[in-house]
């Protein structure tokens, strides 16, 4: 409802995209209130724990099933420990990222549906807003600070500004697609 509004009140692809997310990010955030008081449990932690247990199961039977030597099994289990260390950090990251890829779904079978109704430009015409590069920048800088904390959002932003220059990209793409009549 919050993107029709927006895409009817005349708002660009981007903006409408940011008020989806926003009212996703919010009814989000209800949801899991409303879970956490008739469950006992935070939605979230439920989702860190179950990926967790996938994680390490997932891990034990690879190592397990395979005709490994012991040097590359404990190569194989290290990187399930390291996984599952910095997989609750980056989880608001991969949460987001999922979030963006349901609103650009929306965004285009909007625009599709539609049948014109919309201000909106053509989809291979699309761009993000300039100042956002800003972000990508500068979390590609804070990566490198060897502060665990700040590495963990300089992650979660590059997951999610990544992922919106993902959909520029396929943007690009489908202008030269069309430039060359594919």
């Amino acid at each position: 409802y919050s993107m029709a509004r927006s895409a009817v009140m005349g708002g660009s692809p981007a903006r409408t995209g940011l008020n989806g997310l926003i009212t996703l990010m919010i009814g989000w955030f209800l949801w899991s209130l409303l879970y956490g008081m008739t469950h006992q449990i935070s939605f979230y932690q439920e989702i860190l724990t179950s990926v967790d247990e996938s994680l390490a199961a997932a891990g034990q039977m690879i190592i397990s099933s395979s005709e490994l030597s012991d040097e590359h099994s404990g190569q194989l289990q290290q990187t399930f420990s390291q996984l599952r260390k910095i997989l609750p950090g980056i989880m608001p990251g991969l949460l987001v990222t999922t979030m963006l890829n349901l609103i650009f779904c929306n965004l285009l079978m909007g625009q599709w549906f539609s049948s014109n109704d919309l201000a909106w430009p053509p989809f291979r015409e699309w761009r993000l807003p300039d100042q956002l590069i800003s972000a990508l920048i500068i979390a590609g800088i804070l990566v490198m600070v060897p502060v665990a904390g700040v590495r963990i959002f300089a992650l979660n932003l590059l997951f999610t500004a990544g992922t919106l220059y993902l959909f520029q990209g396929l943007s690009v793409l489908a202008a030269l697609l069309n430039k060359w009549s594919v």
